[in-house]
């Protein structure tokens, strides 16, 4: 990989997230890091450039995606769903019109998007889904509530998976115009409380026509191969946190004395530690 590239991340997360992270885990949402890492086009890497992206390989993101969340997998979260599931799949299966709308401002960090799929009885099993769309003038207008959404109560677009005559289609909605349409409601995670998931509450909210992601009745399959590559991502981000937690214990192990002697020299703990090491290792070869 490009080390200007690489360098560029590393510089990017050490001044701009690292001063965040206990900020961002008391559940302050990172906005302004959007803004910063899309101004120098680290949202794009793997965009193409007429975009606003720079064309690169799709590893330059799953690098990112490790090295971000090695530093906070709140960050992590909020920004690679944006990313992996609010833009990719416009990236992928949108008009031309849908990506000079969405993937402009999206890449530039000025726009937060994602996708919201689960619902209170419809998780792994899509055939569950409740959310109904019907047509309505000009487009259609959707109604439903979703449950366990990134970037739920700070998106400004976001795509939908919901029902039409039966058949489960993908929907982009902007808050732009839906705000009477649209409630959200956080909700109270063990951890990573600044990646903002909750709920989202639709009432007759309206996606205009051309705002229809796919043909009528693929959205199961774009769901699908849209979760491929959020689960290669997804991959990255716990080794991201993997890694961390083994400097953290390596460098704890250094500094904390017992019986005139850091743990790191202690026999049992150089096992554990070796044995995590191992597992970092076999980890990153997996994953590359």
């Amino acid at each position: 990989m490009d080390n200007q590239i690489t360098d560029l991340i590393h510089e990017l997360i050490k001044s701009q997230v690292r001063p965040l992270v206990d900020e961002v885990e008391e559940g302050r949402y990172p906005r302004e890091v959007f803004r910063k890492f899309g101004e120098e086009k680290i949202l794009g890497m793997p965009f193409p450039e007429e975009y606003g992206g720079m064309g690169l390989d799709w590893k330059y993101l799953v690098y990112f995606a490790r090295k971000l969340s090695h530093t906070s997998g709140a960050v992590a979260e909020a920004i690679l769903s944006h990313l992996c599931m609010g833009t990719n799949p416009i990236h992928r299966f949108g008009t031309e019109g849908q990506k000079r709308r969405f993937l402009a401002p999206a890449l530039s960090g000025k726009a937060v998007g994602g996708m919201a799929i689960a619902e209170p009885d419809a998780g792994s099993d899509m055939r569950k889904i409740r959310m109904a769309a019907e047509a309505a003038e000009g487009g259609f207008r959707l109604s439903g509530n979703k449950v366990f959404i990134s970037n739920a109560n700070h998106f400004d677009f976001m795509i939908f998976a919901a029902r039409f005559e039966q058949d489960l289609t993908l929907f982009i909605i902007e808050r732009k115009g839906n705000e009477d349409n649209i409630t959200t409601k956080p909700l109270q995670m063990m951890g990573m409380h600044g990646a903002d998931i909750g709920e989202i509450f639709l009432d007759g909210a309206v996606c205009h026509t051309e705002n229809v992601l796919g043909r009528q009745g693929e959205g199961i399959q774009l769901i699908m191969e849209s979760l491929n590559f959020a689960r290669l991502l997804g991959a990255a981000c716990c080794f991201g946190i993997m890694e961390a937690a083994y400097d953290y214990g390596l460098q704890y192990a250094k500094e904390r004395e017992q019986f005139g002697k850091s743990l790191v020299g202690f026999q049992s703990l150089k096992f554990m530690l070796t044995d995590m090491a191992a597992r970092v290792d076999i980890s990153r070869m997996l994953l590359e």
